[in-house]
């Protein structure tokens, strides 16, 4: 990719997307940090790994593209908080970001955990579970379903409290085997074994 980028004068835009929470093994390396021709535009946010209200991002992008980024940046809204931005800059600085991103992970490696047993022990039959090894959640691929079945599993699993959200509609074409995506950042032990045990019952039913 870098190759093309530098052979045909292009960019790269590169969102790395839950870079920094991997359960088995040191962060990738991102795609920037192997750019030797300035071809990367490297993009991300605090969002996932502080709090979304925070409304922070960045860009590392080539000295080229400085210029119009902070014009483009001008046109479209008139700045961040100064007072949130030097609030980051500290925190990063003081190495309490990245202390706050090791326990982060930890914990996140328990919640995921939980997950892949409660999906094992009460849905084990009928979810076929991707690891990334990465991020806040994992995708559950449902051999033998029908979109049809699919839309009375999420739609019985409203009914009964569990948020369900199908991956298909992330897909530019829509894959042969329905998935759901199961997230876990946001819910405790007891609320992610619960989950499990009527996301069992609903497929059984259904």
């Amino acid at each position: 990719m870098l190759a093309y980028a530098s052979e045909r004068r292009c960019w790269i835009l590169e969102d790395d997307y839950d870079g920094e929470f991997r359960f088995d093994s040191k962060p990738i390396p991102a795609l920037r940090s192997l750019d030797m021709r300035d071809r990367v535009i490297y993009v991300g946010s605090f969002s996932k790994i502080v709090f979304p209200s925070l409304r922070l991002g960045y860009v590392i992008c080539p000295k080229a593209l400085v210029g119009d980024l902070i014009a483009a940046k001008k046109l479209d809204d008139l700045g961040c908080s100064a007072i949130e931005q030097a609030a980051m800059a500290e925190f990063i600085k003081s190495g309490r970001l990245e202390r706050h991103l090791r326990r982060s992970t930890a914990e996140l490696r328990r919640r995921r955990n939980c997950l892949i047993a409660g999906i094992r022990s009460h849905a084990g039959k009928h979810i076929r579970l991707f690891d990334s090894r990465a991020g806040m959640h994992l995708t559950g691929w449902l051999p033998g379903f029908t979109y049809a079945r699919l839309a009375k599993l999420i739609a019985l699993g409203r009914q009964r409290g569990l948020g369900l959200y199908a991956i298909h509609h992330h897909y530019r074409v829509v894959p042969e085997t329905p998935g759901l995506i199961l997230g876990f950042a946001g819910l405790s032990y007891i609320q992610i074994s619960n989950a499990t045990k009527i996301l069992g019952a609903c497929i059984d039913a259904v």
